[in-house]
């Protein structure tokens, strides 16, 4: 298990919609930028980057092969999701 991961920023999305929050990550020396926190029916998951095709099918720019890695980033950006929400209703009940 790769143990040198860290999730570098969390921007959480305003409005409606299953995506939560942007997330970014680092994995050894590699840099994840546009990973997306994602929710529905109280499921929520880690959608890694991806594009368009040319012919109008989406693929991932970026996956894991380990499923112990998935599972452990995952749980890394949920907690950090988890704890930005936390802080911003302390910083509401607080003004």
């Amino acid at each position: 298990m790769i143990e040198d991961i860290e999730i570098r920023q969390i921007v959480k999305f305003s409005g409606e919609g299953y995506g939560k929050a942007s997330v970014t990550f680092r994995v050894g020396p590699l840099v994840i930028h546009g990973a997306r926190l994602m929710e529905k029916n109280g499921r929520r998951w880690l959608a890694y980057p991806s594009r368009p095709s040319g012919d109008g099918k989406w693929f991932h720019v970026v996956a894991s092969e380990s499923p112990e890695l998935t599972k452990e980033i995952e749980r890394l950006a949920m907690e950090a999701y988890d704890r930005t929400a936390l802080i911003e209703n302390e910083v509401a009940k607080a003004l």
